[in-house]
């Protein structure tokens, strides 16, 4: 179905803007904008936090209110340009959405202003309780919403996803780019980590096949944000992008020390991971530098003939 979201209080984002820039100039913080959905009906309200990456490139949690009727909420990075067109994992959902999954495609009509969402939600299988596709449909009918493809695929048919990515374990490594990391205005980027700590900091690294600490066959990239607890104790929400073909968003507590393991929740997919579930194993290959992810999916990807 469609949704519209248009923010019609200028005013209310330039005050935000003016509240936080005195502390950070250049807009690297993190922010809590509550806009009107509007369209013909009005039919509830968003609300979003966002850590900014760049002026333009954010990382974005999306909770659609839909007044009794319930909430969905939708995850992973926005790109907020004019004609910017990208896909969110859908995480999970109250009321009439209650274990919502699937995925949201945003379009970007006005940057800054209009953004238009069309959802793809995976129903339960047994099409009954309070989040069957039947109450979805019935939802989408009262407020006169209209079904779509979520890619917009139907007018061509992509390309083959590499087996590599199409099974239900998947062996990946992130490695940290010095020069796409977002730290907070006024503190310089160093190795010590100390002035960081009480601060959410932003990552957009190159992802690899296979676990190596010098990994070479590229398959993609890792946007990241981390809110740092302790010196190599930080809570992070990770998207693992697979360019056209998807992404995978996991989440939880990150242990930066050599060799350290831990396992994160996957809380969604988009394009063939939509609806994913499972764990990500985390391994430590170097300390602040690269790092090794073993997602085990509970059902394969849909990669169709691969």
């Amino acid at each position: 179905m469609f949704l519209a979201e248009k923010d019609q209080v200028r005013q209310r984002i330039a005050q935000v803007n003016n509240r936080v820039s005195s502390r950070h100039p250049n807009r690297f913080f993190n922010i809590v904008l509550v806009t009107t959905a509007s369209g013909t009906p009005k039919i509830g309200t968003v609300t979003s936090i966002c850590y900014f990456l760049s002026l333009t490139n954010n990382y974005c949690t999306t909770t659609l209110s839909f007044g009794y009727f319930g909430d969905m909420t939708f995850m992973g990075p926005f790109t907020d340009d004019t004609g910017a067109a990208f896909v969110n994992a859908i995480v999970g959902g109250t009321g009439i959405f209650a274990g919502a999954g699937g995925s949201v495609r945003v379009d970007v009509l006005v940057g800054g202003q209009v953004w238009k969402y069309t959802i793809g939600l995976k129903a339960k299988a047994n099409g009954s309780g309070s989040g069957s596709a039947t109450t979805w449909l019935a939802l989408a009918a009262l407020m006169l919403l209209s079904a779509s493809p979520v890619f917009g695929w139907e007018d061509h048919k992509p390309p083959k996803p590499p087996k590599e990515i199409c099974d239900k374990t998947i062996v990946v490594t992130e490695k940290f780019n010095e020069t796409a990391w977002v730290t907070p205005t006024g503190i310089p980027p160093g190795s010590d980590l100390s002035p960081f700590i009480g601060y959410s900091l932003g990552y957009i690294d190159p992802l690899y096949l296979g676990a190596s600490v010098e990994p070479k066959t590229r398959v993609g990239k890792a946007s990241d944000f981390c809110y740092v607890f302790a010196l190599k104790y930080s809570y992070c929400v990770n998207t693992l992008e697979f360019g056209i073909f998807g992404s995978i968003t996991f989440l939880g507590p990150f242990t930066d020390v050599q060799d350290a393991c831990f396992d994160n929740a996957i809380a969604g997919g988009t394009g063939i991971f939509s609806g994913a579930e499972g764990i990500v194993k985390v391994k430590v290959l170097k300390e602040g530098e690269v790092y090794a992810y073993k997602i085990e999916l509970e059902d394969k990807p849909k990669c169709k003939d691969n």
